[in-house]
């Protein structure tokens, strides 16, 4: 859930993973894929979002178990030790808690802001990524990340986990395999969010509701018109557009409760916030109402007219607060480049002739640019783009004189001098000119193979483009060059700590020279000329320059007038900085003069400005500025040298001392007061220990060519996976897979021990529609047996690679004529991966070996396949093709051989029958061998819905002159394990095909279903 925010990284914010689901009797066969669809984490990282092998330690209090990992304790600590006070308050102003206990896992795969809460009523689950938000997001107006994380998501839990008072729903949900709650399941995206938003401005009095970050946004989205409809409030994607659930949904409950307090159709005087405990109250009532009937029963009108009217209130303050600034003075300075999405903050080269920014738009990958800025507009253009335009309008006008070419609004594109794309997903972020002005040190996040990610500083020479990494899994967020080249100064996270760190360039080491907390952290760090360094420092919710002089004592610098200033940086002769500043509710530039400490404003607008850089002459300042289509580059041109103020008043004094007008475009907010203090209680960690907890039912099925099966799984984990479980049985038609098995998985170390036992029956010979040997009754079987392998996987990005070694032994029963024998054989599995992306087109190529040897009765067999596979394309179009060759040994029984057809193997793991090759459009046995040759051609991007079309080719001749096609559209899908829910690993597919050859030739074949792994 990455969301461009006013910071220049895109960071996630806290939300929980919930989709509305109408009213009614549960989606009982697709229940397990939305819990695994849209429940699971959004990070890049989600697929090991959960490391059960790392050293997992546990608190537990009275409604809370807490589950970290041994470096995570400073912080989770800190949590645990409030998480009882922090439940009490929100359930004061929620007006219920669950009486269930909440498992708390706390995790770092990615190394980003991020939490969300699953609320089912018995077992509700949070999820809290410890690395803290940076200004100037607006998330970053808070005392401490673990305490507006606890609080919002634990405020999901407590309104969304009551339980309904009509017996038919209640009854429907305790049978239902995950229990939502009423409010759960018809809250819209704006309403969940919002409402924790809500609550964590109410106890903090800080968060979102009380930030010049919500007011900046929400009013220049007013100015512009660009204020989301009621319709648009639930979006996910786009600039801000997934930000608007939290900040203009927070603040239009502020608005309704406002209003109703006012409202004397109550009967009475409304207390702060109880129109939200009616509202829920009514949503979860036993008769039976849906959000817009229970909403109008509280507000009096619908949502949607309600939200129309607050627009106009926001609009209206925007207008108001626009004219009482141009009234006062406003100073905007001057716009360099038009540019959309969360630009990168700029960076100035020594000889002041280049900038360099990351620049993001909706079509591409983030992209670091460097721009030339010497000298004027005219010649700093992209010549190049002015010529082409100005040929395209002479063409046009060309053609028709009557025509008008389109005017310049603009300034022209800067002439881009160099360029490094997002290569293989990992976007270039934060950069900074070295000394010698030709390279650009710069941070990616980059995968460390265990399924986590961690930040990393790398070396660009944009004249070679040659780029050289600096450290290994470091968790740098960002750095800033020393004046000699040699070393540079950063900011380090890991597990919720941010320390200030100096880094030699050379060999990648890194020395703490100010250390972080939980309650604690730093941004923004910057170098001066003499080797002093400037870092912006959180402490008691107020973000604050800290001064770190040549011996390393630090020092707070600037007054202590309650307002954050962050993103600081030296001006030329190094006696001031230029900050962005909060005094007075408005984002603004101040320059602060380090000898005195005085202040004065630099800019005033209605939006947002943050990220200042000086020139190195002294004589100008670039910014970026907050609009509702991104951050577009502006210039000071006047020198920021001066102490004097262009504006007189400061920018409090007008908006009524501590600027409160200016924080609240859609009403004078008054969740600002005293925050709670959270009463702390003694906690002891002890050794996590694995306790699969009772299982989860889940339906299965599938649907092929050969038949229907479908059945039941019981499934269970412990909260962070380490042993997972899964029993399942199915039947169906005769012809399709029938039995049962129990699976296990044990994830105590990097090589993970797997383990069944089986019982499964499939009769491919009975159906009417088998050919060849199926229809005599060759593949007709049952077997029991039991399997134990080892698997092993590494994976960095688009690479990796995986091992799985094992044996089975089984008794095979033919189903036939034939006596029953013993089966038995060791398999070995490989897969290598490999993958280049640039910007939006990549290449990935992987292979998959796989052998097998065993014994069937008294007949010895070997096995091999390979498969390889390539796939290119752009963002929006890819191919994919596929090849198999396979072989085994002559003296094989028929069984043994290569059966193309049929669905998944059921109810035993795949590599009891590897010689099974799945097709669901044909019998399973449509063609049998001792030779396998499939290739298969899929178009993977490019239809809607993720819908893919595809053409297969299969042969099992030694000759492989009989094929066997099929061409067809499926979409299919693969979500990796939730433990904390104890979702397996679910694959599921649904398609249409249709046979062209052989018999069936012109058939039409829909097949579907739905599979899982431990």
């Amino acid at each position: 859930m990455r969301e461009p925010e006013i910071a220049r990284r895109q960071h996630p914010v806290p939300q929980s993973r919930r989709r509305r689901i109408p009213a009614g009797a549960p989606p009982w066969p697709v229940l397990a894929i939305l819990l695994a669809a849209l429940l699971a984490p959004a990070a890049g990282y989600a697929q090991a979002a959960v490391r059960p092998e790392l050293e997992w330690r546990t608190v537990r209090t009275e409604h809370f178990d807490l589950h970290y990992p041994a470096p995570a304790e400073r912080w989770t600590l800190e949590v645990a030790r409030r998480m009882e006070a922090v439940r009490t308050a929100v359930a004061e102003i929620v007006g219920f808690a669950p009486a269930a206990r909440v498992t708390v896992i706390v995790e770092d795969p990615a190394n980003v802001p991020n939490g969300f809460a699953i609320p089912l009523i018995d077992q509700s689950t949070i999820v809290l990524w410890p690395t803290p938000v940076a200004a100037p997001n607006p998330l970053a107006n808070n005392r401490s990340w673990w305490d507006i994380l606890a609080i919002h998501e634990f405020a999901h839990v407590a309104h969304l986990t009551r339980e309904s008072r009509n017996p038919i729903q209640r009854l429907l949900w305790r049978l239902a395999p995950a229990r939502l709650g009423p409010v759960a399941r018809r809250s819209p995206r704006w309403l969940t969010e919002g409402y924790a938003t809500y609550v964590e401005g109410r106890l903090t009095s800080s968060g979102r509701p009380n930030s010049a970050g919500r007011a900046s946004i929400l009013r220049q989205w007013a100015l512009e018109g660009r204020l989301p409809s009621y319709g648009a409030l639930n979006a996910s994607s786009g600039f801000y557009a997934g930000s608007m659930a939290y900040l203009a949904g927070s603040a239009y409950l502020e608005w309704l409760d406002e209003r109703a307090q006012r409202d004397s159709a109550h009967g009475r005087a409304l207390a702060p916030g109880e129109s939200f405990t009616l509202l829920w109250r009514r949503m979860s009532a036993r008769v039976d109402r849906g959000f817009d009937e229970a909403f109008r029963g509280v507000y009096g009108e619908s949502p949607a007219a309600l939200y129309a009217r607050f627009t106009t209130e926001v609009t209206g303050n925007a207008l108001a607060i626009r004219d009482s600034l141009a009234a006062a003075g406003t100073r905007q300075g001057r716009l360099v480049q038009r540019l959309t999405y969360g630009t990168g903050e700029p960076a100035i080269s020594p000889d002041g002739q280049l900038l360099a920014l990351v620049v993001r738009d909706r079509e591409h990958p983030p992209r670091l640019t460097i721009l030339a800025i010497a000298g004027d507009s005219a010649a700093t253009a992209d010549s190049a783009a002015a010529a082409r335009r100005a040929q395209a309008e002479a063409r046009m006008l060309a053609r028709d004189p009557e025509d008008v070419a389109a005017i310049q609004r603009f300034p022209r594109p800067r002439r881009v001098v160099a360029s490094l794309a997002t290569i293989d997903g990992r976007a270039p972020d934060r950069p900074r000119f070295m000394p010698n002005g030709r390279e650009v040190l710069l941070v990616r996040t980059e995968p460390t193979g265990d399924g986590s990610a961690r930040g990393d500083l790398f070396l660009w020479n944009f004249r070679t483009d040659a780029l050289r990494r600096i450290t290994t899994g470091a968790g740098i967020r960002e750095a800033d060059p020393a004046p000699d080249g040699r070393s540079a100064v950063g900011v380090r996270c890991e597990w919720g700590i941010c320390d200030v760190v100096r880094i030699d360039l050379s060999s990648g080491a890194t020395t703490v020279i100010a250390g972080g907390s939980p309650d604690v952290q730093f941004a923004g760090v910057r170098h001066a000329a003499d080797g002093r360094v400037v870092v912006a420092q959180q402490w008691e919710g107020t973000w604050r320059p800290v001064l770190i002089d040549r011996d390393g004592s630090a020092r707070p610098v600037g007054p202590a007038d309650g307002a954050s200033r962050y993103t600081p940086a030296f001006t030329a002769d190094g006696g001031a900085l230029v900050t962005a500043s909060e005094r007075g509710g408005l984002v603004h530039l101040e320059r602060l003069d380090l000898a005195t400490g005085a202040v004065s404003p630099l800019t005033r607008s209605t939006g947002a400005h943050f990220a200042p850089e000086p020139t190195p002459d002294g004589r100008d300042l670039y910014f970026l500025a907050l609009h509702a289509g991104g951050h577009d580059l502006y210039r000071l041109d006047a020198p920021p040298g001066t102490a004097e103020s262009p504006f007189g008043p400061a920018l409090g004094d007008r908006f009524g001392g501590d600027g409160r007008l200016a924080l609240a475009p859609a009403a004078p907010s008054r969740l600002g007061g005293t925050p709670v203090e959270f009463t702390t209680a003694p906690v002891t960690p002890h050794d996590y220990r694995e306790a699969p907890r009772l299982p989860l039912a889940l339906p299965l099925g599938e649907t092929s060519a050969d038949g229907t099966v479908g059945g039941l799984i019981l499934a269970t984990a412990d909260p962070v996976g380490r042993l997972g479980l899964l029993a399942e049985g199915g039947t169906g038609d005769r012809s399709a897979w029938r039995g049962g098995r129990v699976a296990g998985e044990w994830r105590r170390w990097p090589v993970r021990v797997q383990g069944e036992l089986f019982s499964a029956r499939n009769e491919p010979g009975l159906n009417s529609r088998a050919t060849g040997h199926a229809a005599s009754g060759a593949l007709d079987a049952e077997q029991r047996g039991g399997l134990v392998a080892l698997a092993w996987r590494r994976q960095l990005g688009s690479s990796g690679a995986s091992a799985r070694v094992g044996g089975f032994a089984a008794r095979l029963d033919p189903l036939g004529t034939a006596d029953p024998a013993a089966r038995g054989a060791a398999f070995a599995e490989m897969g290598l991966a490999a993958g280049r992306a640039h910007d939006r087109r990549f290449f990935n190529q992987t292979l998959r070996l796989s052998g097998a040897a065993g014994r069937t009765d008294a007949a010895a067999w070997q096995r091999g396949s390979a498969t390889g596979t390539l796939a290119a394309g752009l963002a929006r179009a890819a191919l994919s093709v596929s090849a198999t060759l396979g072989a085994i040994s002559a003296s094989a029984p028929i069984f043994e051989q290569f059966a193309v057809g049929g669905g998944t193997v059921r109810f035993v793991d795949h590599a009891v029958l590897g010689q099974r090759v799945a097709v669901p459009a044909l019998p399973t046995g449509t063609l049998v061998g001792d030779r396998l040759f499939l290739w298969r051609a899929e178009l993977t991007r490019g239809l809607p819905l993720g819908l893919v079309p595809f053409y297969l080719s299969a042969s099992t001749s030694r000759g492989f002159d009989v094929r066997q096609r099929v061409a067809g559209l499926e979409w299919r899908a693969t979500f990796d394990a939730i433990p904390y829910v104890r979702l397996p690993h679910v694959d599921v597919q649904a398609g249409w095909s249709r046979v062209l050859d052989g018999p069936d030739r012109g058939r039409n074949v829909f097949h579907a279903g739905v599979a899982y792994r431990p």
